[in-house]
């Protein structure tokens, strides 16, 4: 049995989290896991592109990287995971006039009506509030045609895999994974997501799962 979601705080924010944040980020680009071709072969690779929660930015970063004439809209609730990103982008050179870094809320974005022209996220679903919002917001931001693919975590994920996992990423601080821990209790389950996919004003989307995760794509 499942056991019940216990929701957490909405972004990441004081010194020791932020930093934690950063040298878990950090270690995921390392290791070669933050690859962006899953959001190219998907074919968000052109125009602009909004990251719903960049953190320390590795993420979009690398997909700017790996993309031509593309600009990135990097939201993020926390101020100071902002400031992390825009020191973390000098390790990119080139890439700081190709991304601008938005302080908002993802269920408020600071952002034009179809003016974005895909939308990636990387497990940020669990700690958004009022994911119907979001996903709302998602759905106005974008132009038509414009596509999204969102990854979450799975509440019902097995013991197993987070074990493995563990081992995989061994060498951490003992917090990033404390962290992990409480991210897996936040998460939501297929069933779940899938009802609030259904009560929100996105179209056309597939929701899908595997033993770590689920990922939501479509287009508008």
């Amino acid at each position: 049995m499942v056991k019940p979601r216990v929701p957490m705080k909405y972004g990441t924010f004081g010194e020791n989290e932020t930093k934690n944040y950063d040298i878990f980020m950090r270690k995921l680009r390392e290791k070669g896991w933050l690859t962006p071709q899953k959001y190219i072969d998907f074919g968000i690779s052109s125009g602009i592109v909004l990251e719903i929660g960049h953190g320390p930015g590795y993420t979009g970063l690398e997909w700017l990287k790996h993309t031509r004439d593309t600009k990135l809209a990097a939201l993020d609730v926390s101020s100071e995971m902002i400031e992390i990103a825009k020191k973390n982008v000098k390790e990119y050179p080139g890439l700081e006039k190709r991304v601008k870094y938005l302080n908002c809320r993802a269920d408020k974005m600071e952002i034009e009506d179809n003016s974005i022209d895909g939308v990636f996220c990387n497990g940020e679903i669990h700690e958004w509030p009022d994911p119907v919002a979001v996903f709302n917001e998602i759905n106005r931001v974008l132009k038509p045609g414009g596509k999204y693919y969102l990854s979450a975590h799975r509440r019902d994920t097995s013991g197993t895999t987070v074990f493995l996992q563990k081992i995989l990423m061994r060498g951490l601080p003992k917090e990033c994974w404390e962290e992990h821990d409480v991210i897996i209790d936040a998460a939501y389950t297929y069933d779940e997501l899938e009802e609030i996919l259904k009560k929100s004003n996105l179209k056309n989307w597939q929701l899908t799962q595997s033993k770590v995760g689920m990922k939501i794509i479509g287009q508008k």
